[in-house]
């Protein structure tokens, strides 16, 4: 058995997947029009999603949970729109009625944080992924009236799964 993890945008991972090149992939739920024909999607958990702000921001000294749609004036930094967790996260701003000031687009965590941390704009982000920053006094987390989350699935062709990814 060999387990190799990748990073990539959830249509890669789809398509890898299509093409036989991976057996399985973790992916943030995806709009159905965007699934392959030979590609399913199972549940497989939930992703809590933070609001992360520069420390001495002034939304950080505010001590109660804010609304989304209070951060009309903000600037946001976003993930990119065509790949799955920026798509749902624009998605759910605009559920929460919501147009984001965009300051900035980047295609990962690591430099959305960075931006983050010098006081670019505010971010959307994973709870798991800002932990270190946060114990480190880098980040600072604004709790939400409406917490937002976001399902993920495992995705695999749209056959018996194999002995090794059901194992996984």
């Amino acid at each position: 058995v060999r387990i190799e993890t990748i990073t990539a945008p959830t249509r890669r991972i789809l398509r890898f997947i299509s093409e036989e090149r991976l057996d399985a992939g973790i992916i943030i739920e995806c709009d159905p029009k965007d699934m392959l024909h030979n590609v399913i999607a199972e549940p497989f958990g939930k992703v809590d999603i933070v609001l992360a702000v520069p420390p001495g921001h002034r939304i950080a000294r505010i001590n109660e949970a804010i609304d989304l749609a209070d951060l009309v004036d903000e600037k946001f930094i976003l993930h990119e729109p065509d790949i799955g967790f920026g798509e749902r996260i624009r998605s759910a701003l605009s559920d929460r009625g919501l147009r984001p000031n965009v300051r900035a687009i980047v295609d990962d965590a690591e430099t959305l944080k960075l931006m983050v941390r010098d006081g670019i704009g505010v971010a959307l982000l994973p709870s798991d992924c800002v932990i270190a920053e946060l114990a480190a006094g880098e980040l600072h987390v604004v709790p939400m009236r409406r917490p937002l989350e976001l399902k993920v699935n495992m995705v695999r062709l749209d056959r018996l799964i194999p002995r090794a990814a059901a194992r996984y």
